[in-house]
């Protein structure tokens, strides 16, 4: 599976990555996906992993990069392109809660997609609900988008990482760092 990238600035590029498509893309649905979001100069590339962990937390990224993250940050990104990133993802999300199963302890689990949109110097991963119907996706989106444009990012700091993911059971979403969120696990785990 190869892609139309013919950019010289490739940094200025959007671009969508999917680990492992073969998994649940066939080779005609992943290249006609390709060719549907080229049109947009959105460019969807492939990325082979091969290691314990997907296999293990049964995650599998999706990944956004830079250039549409610092687009979607400035309030730059054009509407329709973002309502067409969203539906690519959307597509892209339920083929892989569809077809992508582990086995775990003796029992069979639904694979776990998240989106993790790059930053200059970090990352923004958004973890999407195992119980999100589709008919929601894009409201779910639109919050995530509001929440990846509300985060400042601190140039001074080397690495900055964040999780967004829904607040409770509503569409609305919460923004969260790293160490926030290992701080309300542990938290939770002590009272539990």
């Amino acid at each position: 599976m190869s892609t139309p990238c013919n950019s010289r600035n490739p940094g200025q590029e959007m671009i969508i990555m999917l680990e492992n498509p073969v998994l649940y893309f066939s080779d005609h649905e992943f290249k006609s996906l390709q060719k549907n979001l080229s049109e947009n100069n959105i460019y969807l590339m492939p990325m082979e992993k091969r290691y314990g962990p997907m296999a293990y937390f049964g995650d599998i990224g999706v990944y956004i990069s830079e250039h549409i993250t610092e687009l979607i940050l400035t309030g730059l990104i054009m509407p329709f392109i973002y309502d067409i990133l969203k539906e690519a993802l959307k597509t892209i999300v339920y083929r892989i809660k569809e077809k992508v199963k582990t086995m775990q302890s003796g029992r069979i689990h639904k694979s776990v997609p998240y989106i993790e949109f790059k930053t200059r110097n970090g990352e923004i991963r958004v973890i999407i609900p195992p119980d999100l119907p589709q008919e929601n996706f894009e409201k779910f989106m639109d919050e995530v988008r509001n929440a990846i444009k509300s985060i400042k990012l601190n140039p001074e700091i080397k690495y900055e990482n964040y999780i967004i993911e829904r607040h409770e059971n509503t569409l609305k979403v919460k923004v969260k760092t790293i160490f926030q969120d290992g701080q309300e696990k542990a938290n939770k785990d002590r009272k539990e």
